[in-house]
């Protein structure tokens, strides 16, 4: 299949469409290429323009009505497109090289505009404008096949980075390079394994033996060196490969490590389920712990309800404590100031000096609660004595003397 353009087409001028051409301009569906997912289309329009057909325009659309030429472009990213050439050898017998490179169309338009329609023949000519790939094969001979793919190689990937392709509104990269083994040198091959097998052969059999020990000793050291550079580089490759998951891995277990010490601090129970999801805990054991954690929860708890009750006990006792020896210093407060009284009492009726003072008023002070009229307090008071005089103990309305 051509590559980009995959195909194109010349587009008469649109008719009207409907009843006696009542209806505008349109295409029909059967004049327009088809393009698959991976392809678009793109038209030119009469006035010379380019238009790209992205979202699906419809045969309807001013654009397709006035075109007159329609191209089919393959969109596909990195799309293999394959060299073939012969280069020649010492002997009559060309070397047929396969050049391999992955093309992707940018810019439609441009492909279109500038012709770029065969990629191959692009690229052929792109290879060909380098004179020296197609005369490596000069110094060597149709056997030396190795030699002539390691240079072959060397040289066209040389030259793509010294001067890559420039395809009109397209890249391309080399993918592969590969030197095809003569039918001549295959065939020299079969020959030679079909002598070292056979005991039947003559003086010759030693000539081409001795060919195909060098030719085999030729073909192993080339090996040997290809192998052991590609040992060396995947070697380095697959260091660098284990430094990287290295160091993935201790920032994957630095941040677990961090949210491991973050959930230890927050709920120890989410550490112990984190442990079990992990394999480190099994059922019952992750079981026991839980409950030994409830366990040692209730316990505190218990002892933190234990401890509130006893202190607030305690402030009760201590308040209870305080209230009674605040009414008790009351009580002796009182008890002071009464036997204080007492005494005063005493001391004015022993001297007979009764009638300077309210005795009632003193009287209902010392006793307190109890009724002033009663006689149980009266008689709590002291007596008057031998020497208390009568008539201070009347009241002061029988001295007349007084009174004049």
């Amino acid at each position: 299949m051509p590559y980009p353009v995959v195909n194109q087409k010349a587009l008469d001028p649109a008719a009207r469409q409907g009843l006696l051409g009542m209806k505008g301009k349109s295409r029909l569906l059967g004049d327009l290429p088809r393009a698959l997912p991976h392809q678009i289309l793109v038209y030119r329009v009469g006035d010379g323009r380019y238009r790209v057909d992205e979202a699906g325009l419809g045969p309807a659309h001013e654009d397709v009505v006035n075109a007159n030429h329609v191209s089919v472009v393959d969109m596909t990213r990195d799309r293999p497109v394959t060299v073939e050439f012969g280069i020649p050898s010492q002997q009559a017998v060309d070397f047929r090289v396969r050049a391999t490179f992955r093309c992707t169309v940018n810019d439609p338009i441009v492909a279109i505009r500038e012709g770029f329609h065969d990629a191959e023949a692009a690229l052929l000519g792109y290879l060909k404008s380098h004179p020296k790939i197609f005369q490596v094969g000069l110094e060597y001979q149709l056997r030396q096949i190795n030699e002539v793919r390691r240079d072959v190689t060397s040289e066209i990937l040389a030259f793509s980075i010294r001067r890559p392709p420039v395809l009109p509104g397209a890249s391309a990269t080399v993918a592969s390079v590969d030197v095809e083994t003569p039918a001549t040198v295959a065939k020299l091959e079969a020959e030679l394994r079909a002598l070292a097998d056979s005991h039947t052969l003559d003086t010759k059999k030693e000539g081409y033996s001795q060919d195909i020990d060098e030719i085999r000793r030729s073909y192993q050291n080339i090996r040997a060196r290809t192998q052991q550079q590609h040992d060396q580089v995947m070697a380095v490759t697959d260091q660098h490969h284990k430094l990287l998951l290295r160091q993935e891995k201790n920032e994957f277990d630095r941040r677990e490590m961090q949210e491991a010490m973050k959930l230890l601090n927050d709920d120890p129970r989410m550490a112990l389920q984190l442990a079990f999801a992990a394999g480190e805990l099994s059922a019952r054991e992750l079981a026991r712990q839980l409950q030994e954690d409830q366990d040692r929860y209730r316990e505190d708890e218990q002892r933190r309800n234990d401890q509130e009750v006893a202190e607030r006990l305690a402030r009760l006792q201590w308040d209870r404590e305080d209230s009674l020896r605040a009414e008790n210093r009351a009580l002796e407060d009182q008890r002071t100031v009464r036997n204080i009284k007492v005494e005063v009492l005493r001391d004015l009726v022993s001297r007979g000096h009764l009638d300077m003072v309210n005795l009632d008023s003193l009287t209902s002070e010392i006793l307190g609660d109890l009724s002033i009229g009663t006689a149980a307090p009266a008689a709590a008071l002291p007596t008057a004595t031998n020497e208390t005089d009568p008539a201070d103990l009347e009241e002061p309305s029988v001295r007349e003397e007084d009174g004049d």
